[in-house]
């Protein structure tokens, strides 16, 4: 217990496991013992070649004003952290605060900072990407670090500054540091979304503007579950969750699959995964198989 007998609590520790699935290292402490009420929205793992590896998450702290069993106010403050360790799990870093400025703070129950995702090239070097809501509004954004913690710049805004929903991010990178963000943001209408992604060299020089990508069919409602894999020439792919009109009424939902070329251009067509038994579709996750092929795998 800590402090005035609120509890304290951290993220979940990783495993590590061989290729036969053996622990190799088991639990690893990831962050620093906190006073904390709540800790989640997203955690998010990459690794490099030697198997040093690198955490990011969400951290989330409640606090509650109360009169009675009443709850007068309640705030939620948000803040986006990551840390490196070792492949034998002790850390190469200490933990360091990813988005500039201080924790955001909300009135309301969503998270002003959230949905980390992080990706590591061969030098070591990481990037975090994150959703960070304000005013009612919310944007991706971006910030590069050294394998021991030391920022290269500051925080840069990946999706355009008109878009007013973007969310959810995921980035996939290159051994050579090279990588690619993806991220649901609107499209057609407030109930409608589409899937964008933007290119960028090692650094953090950005390539391309936002690209949408391109739907097989018209879309209905929200377009989600963005998922993006990169080969190593700097080609890469996207996949996701597309709704659609079904035949008879209704909508389905698909697996979406759309790849660019190493300048972030549209390369290919999009392309609907197959499902044969037409159970619908969560979750897909799309991985670079070497070369221009890409692996997808879904619930």
């Amino acid at each position: 217990m800590s402090q005035q007998g609120i509890p304290s609590r951290t993220i979940p520790d990783p495993f590590r496991f061989a290729a036969d699935g053996r622990s190799l290292v088991g639990e690893v402490a990831v962050a620093l013992p906190l006073l904390v009420l709540h800790v989640g929205s997203g955690v998010s793992v990459a690794m490099r070649d030697n198997g040093d590896f690198v955490v990011a998450w969400s951290r989330h702290v409640m606090r509650e004003a109360r009169s009675g069993e009443i709850v007068a106010v309640q705030t939620h403050t948000t803040s986006i952290h990551a840390r490196s360790f070792a492949a034998d799990g002790s850390p190469l870093s200490d933990e360091v605060q990813v988005h500039s400025g201080l924790p955001a703070i909300t009135l309301t129950g969503g998270l002003p900072n959230a949905t980390p995702a992080v990706a590591m090239d061969a030098s070591g070097r990481y990037v975090v990407s994150w959703t960070l809501r304000e005013q009612g509004r919310s944007s991706v954004h971006m910030r590069g670090f050294s394998l021991t913690g030391e920022a290269s710049g500051p925080q840069q805004r990946v999706s355009p500054l008109l878009d007013a929903f973007a969310r959810e991010p995921a980035i996939a990178m290159t051994p050579f540091g090279d990588f690619a963000i993806a991220w649901t943001g609107p499209s057609g209408g407030e109930s409608n979304s589409g899937i964008y992604a933007r290119k960028y060299a090692a650094g953090g020089t950005a390539l391309s503007q936002a690209i949408a990508t391109e739907n097989v069919v018209p879309a209905v409602g929200a377009q989600m579950a963005t998922s993006v894999a990169i080969a190593d020439d700097g080609g890469f792919a996207v996949s996701w969750l597309g709704r659609s009109a079904a035949a008879g009424g209704g909508t389905r939902i698909d697996v979406v699959l759309q790849c660019f070329d190493a300048a972030g251009q549209l390369a290919c067509p999009p392309r609907v995964v197959p499902e044969p038994d037409g159970a619908p579709r969560q979750r897909p996750s799309i991985t670079s198989l070497g070369g221009q092929r890409f692996g997808i795998v879904w619930q």
